[in-house]
This record gives structure tokens, C-alpha cells and sequence, in this order.
């Protein structure tokens, strides 16, 4: 279903794009603008164009510059490009292209494509299905002794999500497909074990789940139910917030593309990758219900808690299974009420096996309500949308009963040996979606199936074809086609073509814009379906084909999002937020759009950052807004989201939270040899956390791996950071001459650009090296000597450093008067050390000193704060104050800043970075 959320173009443009309907566009061989190029900045440049400006993603622009790059032996752009052609970004969507190039950059050992090759070569997308070849090129990603080049030069490195977890999903499927192809083979089915077993050893959710029940059930092992137990309780861990969010990670870094703006926008957000891991408890409970009581892994109390964890993300599967168990369990568990009310649940958009099961419900008064006339009702609604089975019941050929999808499958294929139209169209609809088996991705032989129903003018047989022709999916695409196919089953009582025809006739695909017929169609429809209802009202709000109306489309908003449909609640918050149809209310703008945000529209989300930021000024608030944008896949959002942690920017400060949102970030914008600033911003954030001692992610040897990676691309502040590691001493093999000499190389290059801040900073740390006589002996002269350089830059912690010189009398050239100038210079830089002093100073010296004094009011919000210092200073002189408590110190024995916070707390200007 297509929501149309976007506004009409001009009519010359429509011409336009009428006349060029089913043009492809033609690519140069060469381009004169960027001839001189090396293949990786043509990447870059299309990671650009595919970023686009103020969110406007230049899609063909993209393809134009992947294509020069992959021709020219480019892998990551050649993968890229296959994904651009496999999603129909920029180009007509093509799996015979997708396919060419993604094996095109298998052939560099680029793991993902090879991924993605053996993927086609399954399903039997764009190539002939050759269940052989996906083998053999998942046997090369698993095997340990095969270098994946391509996969550790463009990526991070394998602990750092895609080539870790492209290695563990291809030993998950290899080992799978070994034990289905040769059960018979004790040594064949071992190596699958194993590989699932590596697979579940890298965090793989279905491996652990396929463990779990395999030794539940004794299929492939010994019945062990100790281990079953053990399998499971790590499968629960594996479901608990923090780590599901790695597993949302898991899923979308397999396809950097998956979370692009295709389909209008409406596609893969994590509220659908929620969906999958709930779909996989759901899978759990339905295998160990059907194993006798003593080997099941879970009781029927541990799969209602386990479900109702699912259904609170209404995730209709687990609805449905709640309602079966409840309805039919024991004694002890079984409530009709309650199944009553999570059928309803599972049957509010209508899934046919759903409204079948409540039918059944109301015809034998499950819910103690027994009410047949409303039970056929949804019986009839369960026919019509192809439930074979629904039929079979109001044909009183089989007594109305609750039935589960696998029972439900059954009936299907036994009407489709019958070869009855409704059960070919139910069988191939279950293949498409998953229902009962896993997905089919055989796109032509579905279209096959679906044909065969079409043929006796089975409604949803005529749709599919229709869908298929729309999408290019088992056959070539053809929106003239597709709208015939649509208008067919329109014909014999399709209320979804209806839709569907309206939406075509409102762009003008397949057919010349007309407004009054798609207004007309969505009319007949919109009673009962409230995106139709939406769309009806952007007629209204535009003046599309009608007289412009935004007071009529504003009910119309109004109603639909009563109904459910997140796209009204967006516009409706539009409407209010700029006063069009509506008197103007900021209230009431984010009232809709927080209601849009938590249905998943991130379009709602960022209006919500817009509006905390520029108008409300609420810093809280526009962290939040963007965490849950990031959260339904807004990429940009995710960095966001991961500096506002490494900063504690609107948030109490977490590395981990910092590095898993850096990390997602990095998964769905992998890098290449040229790299952009905001992956940059990523992988600084990654480092930083990873150098946290504070969460069992402190890694100081990686992090200096990533320093290091940083470093070789010129950025002075990695250098800087490597250079302070080997000063402390926190690495294996630190070397504390290497400190010096990469301060001073780094104080010699920032020199010839010009870059006083890192002049400033590689200063300091040569004066640091000489007051430690590291690398060098220990010299006062010298020490003072680079710190007058720092200071004479602008660098606060030198002229602090100075002050103490004079204040100390150590030796040097510092006089006390000269000392207490450079304090003084540090405080109005606002250096934390050198205020402290100064409060300090006052509260010994100045008896009187006034509660309400500038000094005193300073440590009262550091101690608010959560400083140590502060609120000990404040305690040793019986200062009260009001103290907060949500953000304590991380070591309350720290009073300064480590070197790398402050760093990082200096508001780096990334385009002012020398590289």
C-alpha cells in the first residue's frame, strides 16, 4: 500500500515524466566533471549525492557516479550499485543488474556481495537458482583460511558489526542448507552443527534459537534439556532491550541499503526489526508446545509471559498465539476474555487468520459472548481476503474450530491439490509472506501460483499480479499492466485495488493523471480504510483536481488519525504547527506529531527536534526526539544520537550507548577509502568509548587501532590522542619517546596549515614530555618554553600550567605577578582547574565572603553537577547547597578533566579539521 504524502508537480513536469514513463536512463561511458577522479572519490562523491542536501537524496546522480567507479573494478561501488538496481533507487528496479554486479564485487572477496551473490543465486533472483553455487560462495565466507580483502579494507574491521555478522549469518544458512541436503550424512550434518554453533558463538539470534530447539527435541542431538535450558536462557538474554538493539544492528547492517528512503519512504524501520525478533519467540513457543510437557523447554505460564513481551509491540503473530493458548490450555491458564480481547487485537488490520479465529470465537461464545451472526461476519472478511479454510466453515464442510497457521497451511495445500482457485491464491500468498513456512523468494514461481488463481477471477490472485507487475517481482515491470491486473480484481470486489488504482491514477503511472476518478475511488473506500482516508484529504489540503479546501482536509486528517493512520497524525501536527486549516497551536503540533513519532513516522520525529531546538529550546527534548528517529531508522539521527552520548548532550553520558549507535551508524554507512566527516564523527565516537574504563566495552588496544585508522587519513586530533596513550602508558606496547615525536610532528604539520588549535594542543604535550623526561631528559627550560607556545595560542591548560610554575616557585622563568595573570587568563577561558583555584583562593582568604557571591554560586552548580570538588570544598566550609542526584560522578576521586574528555568537549568544528 503506497501512502501519497508528497506534493503534486508542475504540469509541464508531469508532461514530462509521461512522455519518459518507461525511459531508462542512459549513463556515459565517461563524464568530463569528474574524468579525473580516482575510483574511491567517485565513491564518495556518490555517498554524497546519495545523502543529498536537506535531506533530498539525488538518487540518479548516485547511479551516475557508482557506475563510473564500478566499471572502472571499484568492489564496494559495484556492490553498492547492484543494491541501487535490487531496490529501484535512481534506476528501474532490475535483479538481472543487481545480480551482475553484485557478483562482479564477489569477485574481489568482498564478503557482502558475496552474501548478497549467493543470496540471488538461492532465490533464483535475477540468475538461474543454483542452490550449488550459494553454497560454494558461502563456504568462502565462512572458511577461516580465505582473506575477505575487500570486506577489512572498506569496513571498520570484523569486530565492528557487518563482516563479523555477514561471517555469522553465512555459517547459520551454510549449515542449515548442509543438514536439510544430506540429513542422511552423520559427517555432512556434524559440519552443519558446527557451522550453527559458530554462528550462535557470534551472536546470531536463530542459530541460538535452532540450538535450543534441536536439543529440545532431540532431532539433531542427544535430548538434552539442561542445554535446551541453557540455549533458551541465553535466547531470552539475547531479547532483553540492550541487546535486541544490537540484534535491530545485526539485521540492518546485512543490507546498507535497507533503510533508504524506497517505497515513498515507507520501509524497513525498527519497529519491522522488532517485529522479526518477536516473530522468532513466537516460532520458540509454537516448536516446544508441540514436544511432550517433560521435554519442553518452556511451561505454558513461561510462553504467555514470553508472548505478551511480543504483543506489547503488537506484533499480531504473538496476539494470535495468545489467544489460541488461552482459549485451549489448561485449566489453570485458560481465559476466554482475555483471548478474546488478543484475537481483537491481532484481527485490527484485518489479517484474515486473525478475523477467522475470532469468527470462531463469536460463533461458539469463547469470550462468553456467543454472537454467530457477527462470528460470519468475519468469517466472510477472512474469505475474502483468500482464506481457504474460512470458506470450508461457512460451507459447513467442516465444524467451526480455533486453528493455528500451521493447521491452517495444511487445509491450504489440500485445497490446493483440489486445485480450488482460493486455496492456490492462499498457499502462494503464505509462500510470499512467510505464514507457516519460511519466505519464498522465488519471485516466478509465485507469480506462477498467482496466475493460476487470477485465472478463475479469484480477487486476491487478480491483486497479486497486479502487485507483481507494479514491482518488477517475477516478471518485467509494467505499470500499464499492473493497472489492468488492478482494475480486474477491482472488479470482482477488491477494496486493496481499489486503492491501488487510485494511487496510480493520482501520480499519473500507467496512465495520465486524473484527480476526479482517484478522488472518487478513494471515497468508495476510505469508510474503512483510514490511509485512504488520508490520502482523500491531501486532495482537499492541495487543491488536487478540486477546490483547495485545508479546513475540509483537516477533518478529514482528524478522522483518519482517529483511526490509527500515523501519516494523518503527521499532517494533522503540520497543519497545526504552521496554522493551515486550522488555527495555529504549537500545543497541539506536538501533541499529533508525538503521537505520529511513537507509530514510527520519523518525518514526525525530526518535526519534533525542529520545534525543541529552534522554538523551545529544550535540550532534553531534542535528544530524546532524535534517539527515537534513530530508533525507526532515521540514519542521520543515529550519529546524532551517538555524539549527544559521548558529549552527555540532553542525556547522562554512556559510552556504551554512544558506541552502539556509532556502531549502527557504521554499519549502514560503511566506509571506503575516502571518508566523509560525519563517518568520521562515528568512528571518533567508537574510539572514545572504547578508551572508557567506566563499561566492559574499555578496550584501550582497539581503540588505539582506530586512532591509528584515523590517523593515517591526517587527522591531527588521532594523533594527538595516540600520542597522550603512549605518554600514560595504557597501551602493551607504549613507547614513551613516541610521545614526543608525535607531538612535534604534529605541532610541525598543524604549523605549515596554520591549524592554531592543534598547534596549541601539540605544544602542551611537548611540554608534558619534557616536565616527564619521556623520550627526552627532564628540562624545566624547555618545559616552560613550549607551554609559552600553547599559551600565547589561546591553549587555557598551559597558561594554568605556568601560573602553577610561578605560584610554586619551581624553576623556571614564570615571576608570581606574571603567575597570577595567566590564572586569571585561564579562569576567563572558563578551565575548570584554574576557577578552582580561585574559589579555593576565596574561601580561605575572604572571612566575610558572601553566600550569594559569584564565587559560591559557581560551586553550588558544579556541585549540582555532581562534582567532587565542589561539593567537597563546599562541605569543608558548611556551605549548604541543593544537590541533584540523577548524573553522580564517574570517579569521584577525579577533580580534573582526563586529557581525552577534554579533547573531546573542545567544540570541534569537523570542516575545519586538517586532512
Amino acid at each position: 500500500m503506497k501512502i501519497d504524502t508528497s506534493i503534486p508537480l508542475s504540469k509541464i513536469l508531469l508532461i514530462c515524466i509521461i512522455i519518459g514513463a518507461y525511459q531508462i536512463p542512459v549513463y556515459p561511458e565517461t563524464d568530463d566533471v569528474y574524468a579525473d577522479l580516482a575510483v574511491d572519490e567517485l565513491y564518495a562523491e556518490a555517498v554524497d549525492a546519495i545523502e543529498g542536501e536537506s535531506g533530498k537524496r539525488k538518487y540518479i546522480e548516485t547511479v551516475r557516479l557508482l557506475r563510473l567507479a564500478a566499471e572502472a573494478g571499484h568492489p564496494i561501488s559495484q556492490y553498492t550499485l547492484g543494491d541501487m538496481y535490487a531496490n529501484g533507487l535512481g534506476v528501474r528496479r532490475n535483479q538481472k543488474q543487481a545480480f551482475k554486479w553484485w557478483r562482479l564485487a564477489s569477485e574481489s572477496d568482498f564478503a557482502l556481495a558475496m552474501f548478497k551473490t549467493s543470496w540471488a543465486y538461492l532465490s533464483g533472483s535475477g540468475v538461474a537458482e543454483s542452490r550449488d553455487m550459494a553454497k560454494e560462495l558461502l563456504e568462502k565466507i565462512v572458511d577461516p583460511d580465505v582473506r575477505l580483502d575487500y570486506g577489512s579494507r572498506f569496513f571498520i574491521g570484523q569486530d565492528y558489526g557487518i563482516m563479523r555478522n555477514v561471517k555469522g549469518y553465512a555459517s547459520y544458512y551454510l549449515g542449515t542448507m548442509l543438514i536439510e541436503d544430506e540429513p542422511n550424512d552423520k559427517s555432512v550434518v556434524a559440519r552443519g552443527l558446527q557451522l550453527i554453533e559458530d554462528s550462535a558463538s557470534l551472536g546470531i539470534i536463530e542459530s541460538v534459537l535452532f540450538l535450543a530447539v534441536s536439543y529440545a527435541s532431540g532431532e539433531h542431538y542427544t535430548v538434552d534439556v539442561t542445554k535446551a535450558k541453557e540455549m533458551f536462557k541465553r535466547y531470552k538474554l539475547m531479547l532483553s532491550d540492550s541487546v535486541r538493539r544490537r540484534m535491530e544492528f545485526v539485521m540492518v547492517g546485512l543490507d546498507p541499503l535497507a533503510n533508504n528512503d524506497i517505497q515513498d519512504g515507507l520501509t524497513a524501520t525498527s519497529d519491522e526489526l522488532n517485529f522479526l525478533v518477536n516473530q522468532m519467540i513466537v516460532d520458540l513457543v509454537r516448536e516446544q508446545r508441540g514436544l511432550p510437557k517433560d521435554k519442553r523447554i518452556l511451561t505454558d505460564l513461561e510462553a504467555i509471559e514470553l508472548l505478551e513481551i511480543a504483543a506489547q509491540s503488537d506484533t499480531k503473530r504473538a496476539c494470535l498465539d495468545l489467544a489460541l493458548i488461552l482459549a485451549e490450555g489448561d485449566e489453570d491458564i485458560r481465559d476466554g476474555r482475555r483471548a478474546f480481547a488478543y484475537i481483537e487485537q491481532a484481527a485490527e488490520d484485518e489479517w484474515r487468520l486473525a478475523m477467522y479465529n475470532k469468527g470462531v470465537m463469536l460463533m461458539n461464545g469463547v469470550s462468553g459472548k456467543l454472537d454467530k451472526e457477527l462470528g460470519k461476519e468475519a468469517l466472510r472478511k477472512a474469505d475474502d481476503y483468500g482464506l481457504y479454510v474460512a470458506r470450508l466453515v461457512l460451507d459447513e464442510e467442516m465444524s467451526p474450530r480455533l486453528i493455528g497457521e500451521a493447521e491452517a497451511l495444511k487445509i491450504c495445500e489440500n485445497g490446493y491439490e483440489k486445485k480450488d482457485p482460493r486455496a492456490i491464491y492462499s498457499y502462494a500468498y503464505r509462500l510470499k509472506m512467510g505464514i507457516g513456512v519460511p519466505i519464498d523468494y522465488n519471485y516466478k514461481k509465485l507469480f506462477k501460483l498467482f496466475m493460476r488463481a487470477a485465472k478463475h477471477d479469484d480477487a486476491g490472485g487478480l491483486f497479486e499480479i497486479g502487485t507483481a507487475y507494479y514491482w518488477g517481482d517475477g516478471v518485467e515491470q509494467n505499470y500499464r499492466k499492473a493497472l489492468e491486473w488492478y482494475e480486474k480484481a477491482k472488479e470482482v470486489g477488491s477494496r486493496n485495488a481499489n486503492f491501488e488504482i487510485a494511487y496510480m491514477k493520482s501520480k499519473g503511472e500507467g496512465c495520465l493523471i486524473n484527480y476526479d476518478v482517484a478522488r472518487k475511488l478513494y471515497l468508495e473506500i476510505c469508510d474503512s480504510d483510514f490511509e485512504a482516508m488520508n490520502n482523500l484529504a491531501n486532495f482537499y489540503f492541495d487543491g488536487l483536481g478540486i477546490k483547495k479546501d485545508e479546513a475540509k482536509a483537516c477533518e478529514l486528517y482528524l478522522e483518519s488519525a482517529n483511526k490509527g493512520s500515523s501519516i494523518a497524525k503527521t499532517n494533522l501536527g503540520r497543519a497545526f504547527q504552521h496554522g493551515r486549516g486550522v488555527e495555529k497551536n504549537l500545543e497541539q503540533a506536538i501533541n499529533w506529531y508525538e503521537k505520529a513519532a511513537e507509530l514510527g513516522s520519523v518525518f514526525a520525529a525530526l518535526q519534533l527536534v525542529s520545534i525543541y531546538e529552534e522554538e523551545l529550546a529544550d535540550l532534553n527534548e531534542v535528544t530524546h526526539w532524535r534517539e527515537v528517529a534513530a530508533e525507526n531508522g532515521d540514519i542521520d539521527s543515529m550519529l546524532e544520537v551517538a555524539d549527544r552520548y559521548h558529549l552527555g548532550r540532553g542525556v547522562p553520558q554512556s559510552s556504551y550507548k554512544s558506541f552502539e549507535w556509532a556502531n549502527k551508524y557504521l554499519a549502514l554507512k560503511p566506509i571506503g577509502y575516502y571518508m566523509t566527516n560525519k563517518q568520521f564523527k562515528a568512528v571518533r565516537c567508537l574510539a572514545f568509548a572504547l578508551m572508557d574504563d567506566s563499561w566492559n566495552g574499555y578496550d584501550p588496544e582497539e581503540a588505539a587501532s582506530l586512532w591509528h585508522f584515523l590517523s593515517d587519513r591526517g587527522y591531527y586530533e588521532s594523533k594527538l590522542i595516540l600520542a597522550k596513550m603512549h605518554e600514560d602508558g595504557v597501551l602493551k606496547n607504549s613507547k614513551p619517546g613516541s610521545a614526543l615525536k608525535i607531538y612535534k610532528s604534529v605541532y610541525e604539520d598543524s604549523k605549515k596549515q596554520d591549524s592554531k588549535k592543534y598547534m596549541a594542543w601539540s605544544a602542551f604535550g611537548v611540554a608534558k614530555c619534557y616536565e616527564k623526561g619521556l623520550g627526552t631528559k627532564i628540562n624545566s627550560e624547555n618545559r616552560v618554553k613550549w607551554l609559552r607556545i600553547a599559551d600565547d595560542i589561546g591553549q587555557a591548560a598551559a597558561s594554568y600550567e605556568l601560573a602553577l610554575i610561578g605560584l610554586e616557585k619551581e624553576k623556571g622563568s614564570v615571576e608570581y605577578k606574571e603567575a597570577i595573570q595567566l590564572m586569571s587568563k585561564a579562569a576567563n577561558y572558563k578551565y575548570t582547574p584554574a576557577l578552582f583555584w580561585y574559589a579555593e583562593y576565596h574561601l580561605v582568604h575572604d572571612d566575610d565572603l558572601n553566600q550569594d557571591s559569584l564565587v559560591i554560586q559557581w560551586l553550588k552548580a558544579m556541585a549540582r553537577k555532581g562534582n567532587a570538588k565542589a561539593r567537597k570544598l563546599l562541605r569543608e566550609h558548611n556551605i549548604e547547597y541543593r544537590e541533584n542526584k540523577p548524573i553522580p560522578d564517574k570517579n569521584e576521586s577525579d577533580d580534573e578533566m582526563p586529557f581525552f574528555l577534554e579533547i573531546a568537549a573542545c567544540s570541534l568544528s569537523l570542516e575545519q579539521l586538517s586532512v
